[in-house]
């Protein structure tokens, strides 16, 4: 079980014991349960944003040329590690980002030992849902 998991289930048994207390007028025991609940959903949303911001895969990108670090290809799906420069006081130098595309959208052959992923400009759909990229490994 996951650890977003397990605090949404203590917010909610924090929140339940909050309103149960309140109910028996011990208001104390009440109002330190509801803080509780309260500080474990400020918690949650900001473990959730790093988890979406860090540790899931990214679909979109900007028009370029970048440098790659792995392909791997499975299935429907191809990941690539897209090596970005990062900028600050004492952190420059790359990152590391994971990104995952579906395999039809990508121009020629997928190459597992390409050194450069290039994004060609996005191609407008002529029914109005969108657009979308065509990707190039070089």
């Amino acid at each position: 079980m996951s650890i977003l998991v397990l605090g949404g289930l203590f917010t909610i048994f924090a929140l339940l014991f909050a309103g149960f207390c309140f109910g028996k007028h011990k208001t104390v025991t009440g109002a330190i349960s509801l803080l509780a609940g309260f500080l474990n959903i400020f918690v949650l949303a900001n473990l959730s944003y790093s988890v979406l911001k860090n540790g899931s895969p990214v679909a979109e990108i900007a028009p370029g040329v970048y440098k790659v670090g792995f392909v791997y290809q499975a299935g429907e799906n191809v990941s690539l590690g897209i090596e970005k420069p990062i900028y600050g006081k004492e952190k420059d130098g790359d990152r590391l980002y994971l990104y995952q595309f579906p395999k039809k959208d990508f121009v020629g052959e997928i190459r597992t030992d390409a050194k450069k992923f290039k994004v060609l400009e996005a191609i407008k759909l002529t029914n109005g849902s969108g657009a979308f990229n065509r990707y190039e490994l070089k």
